[in-house]
């Protein structure tokens, strides 16, 4: 009886012990699945900010070449001529200067995405 009554109570404590250890890992595991999803939606919302700041960017920098563009070619050619004289390059041009600013691709890449 006595070796009974000991193997029971070490069963009882073995059932007991499984049972904090099992719980132990089901709240874990939710704590850790609850930290995944928090994490995930933290990280979709920064995708989603960051993907609207360059989109803002984007805009305000055709706006930007866009006016550029327009200065350019209202430019008239004595001012255009004195501002080769400051740069001190004679090679420089009006279509040139479009061209390493690559205004044009920026602007017909833009009316396209309109």
């Amino acid at each position: 009886k006595g070796v009974t009554t000991a193997s029971s109570a070490v069963s009882k404590g073995v059932s007991n012990t499984s049972s904090a250890v099992s719980k132990g890992v089901t709240t874990a595991s939710s704590a850790v699945s609850k930290g995944v999803s928090n994490t995930s939606s933290a990280v979709s919302k920064g995708v989603t900010t960051t993907s609207a700041k360059v989109s803002e960017l984007s805009k305000s920098l055709f706006k930007y070449c866009s006016f550029i563009s327009e200065v350019l070619s209202k430019t008239s050619y004595k001012l255009f001529s004195n501002i080769r004289k400051t740069l001190k390059n004679k090679s420089i041009t009006k279509n040139s200067l479009i061209k390493k600013l690559k205004i044009k691709e920026i602007l017909s890449k833009q009316n396209k995405r309109q």
